[in-house]
């Protein structure tokens, strides 16, 4: 995933500012010059998914030639600022739990990036790039009411933060218990239907490895699958048994062979 950091020209951190009526994420097209608080549930170089239990809304904090504006998932955060377009808000003030408060802009103000050079040349190119990157995560972010990151680590998981929208799935990056990067494919309804992986590694030692942790008496016949390896085994009532073991090492069905 691609987060673009520049070098912060302006890093203020101010006392609490009085504090305002807080308005919930779903509510938001009547409202000006509100605040809003949730966890962050996705960050995107200087934008971030603000949730709460009545939506989501990406924050806006300016652009990433200007400033880096620091923030992080699964952190709760107050955010005072406007409504933008398209689903985003303009944040003023965003507040730490800790009591931290970043100033970006005071209401009713021109930005202070306004009227200043953005990056040009090779720069400008690199960032239009990230933007476009950036940017088809933040529509899955924003659009998806399932939480791919809890659905990702449920199954046993460590979420990558790589996330592309197809057709009728998600592919999510992740990482298995041994380590080996996998690629998950949920569906639109939070159901696990593929894991794959583009290069398998195991060897006959270590599926031996993986089928003995698990408990199975080794038999020595391996299959490879397309999406899975098929071991032949012993379970622990002394069937003959058939696994099949997923590409990050887990195995997923137990068949009588």
């Amino acid at each position: 995933m691609n987060i673009f950091a520049s070098t912060a020209l302006i890093a203020a951190l101010v006392s609490a500012a009085p504090a305002a009526a807080q308005t919930a994420i779903g509510d938001l097209e009547a409202s000006r010059s509100i605040t809003i608080e949730g966890r962050v549930t996705d960050v995107f170089g200087n934008k971030f998914v603000l949730e709460d239990d009545s939506g989501r809304i990406l924050v806006e904090t300016g652009p990433a030639w200007w400033r880096t504006t620091e923030v992080s998932v699964d952190e709760n955060v107050t955010v005072i600022g406007e409504p933008g377009a398209s689903r985003t808000f303009d944040a003023f003030r965003i507040r730490h739990g800790d009591g931290r408060e970043i100033v970006i802009r005071e209401p009713d103000t021109p930005p202070p990036w306004a009227g200043q050079a953005s990056p040009d040349g090779s720069e400008r190119r690199l960032q239009r790039r990230a933007d476009a990157d950036d940017q088809r995560e933040i529509d899955t972010a924003l659009s998806t009411g399932i939480d791919l990151k809890k659905i990702t680590e449920d199954a046993g998981y460590v979420f990558g933060y790589d996330v592309d929208r197809k057709k009728d799935h998600y592919e999510v990056e992740a990482f298995g218990p041994n380590g080996a990067e996998v690629e998950l494919h949920i569906d639109f309804t939070g159901n696990i239907r593929r894991i794959a992986m583009d290069d398998p590694t195991y060897d006959d030692a270590g599926l031996r490895q993986i089928v003995e942790n698990a408990g199975y008496e080794w038999r020595g016949d391996i299959d490879r699958k397309k999406k899975h390896y098929e071991v032949e085994a012993v379970n622990a009532y002394g069937e003959r048994v058939e696994l099949h073991v997923d590409y990050s090492g887990e195995i997923y069905k137990e068949k009588w062979d």
